[in-house]
């Protein structure tokens, strides 16, 4: 038993977003450190939409206490890296700052809801 009294602790998991990727996650809008901007593709502009679906959904859900999360835990590839095996050729970008930092606007929009819950990251 949890210590709030449930038989089970609830958690937020997210995994495999893959900012950097054409066929990931990728922010509207979000400037390059060149200044340059991105369009997103229609499955990145689909999947961003899914991704702001999801957040809504659970800003409902803890509203209505219907959960309660108690942490959010990061299951990895937030960040597609240098694609060296397709040499870029699926690359919005291979600067590794630039996914980084498009993956913390990603996640800072997810967890707005959030803001006052652990955030755990596993490798």
């Amino acid at each position: 038993m949890a210590s709030n009294g449930k038989p089970f602790v609830d958690l937020l998991v997210v995994s495999d977003i893959h900012c950097g990727s054409i066929f990931g996650l990728w922010p509207p809008d979000f400037k390059l450190a060149d200044g340059a901007a991105y369009r997103l593709n229609k499955g990145q502009d689909y999947l961003w939409k899914c991704w702001l679906h999801l957040r809504d959904r659970l800003a409902v859900a803890v509203d209505a206490k219907s959960i309660s999360p108690a942490a959010v835990v990061f299951l990895g590839d937030g960040i597609d890296g240098r694609q060296e095996a397709q040499r870029a050729t699926e690359a919005v970008t291979v600067r590794l700052s630039d996914q980084k930092e498009a993956f913390v606007t990603a996640m800072q929009c997810l967890l707005e809801p959030f803001k006052e819950l652990p955030v755990y990251g596993i490798a």
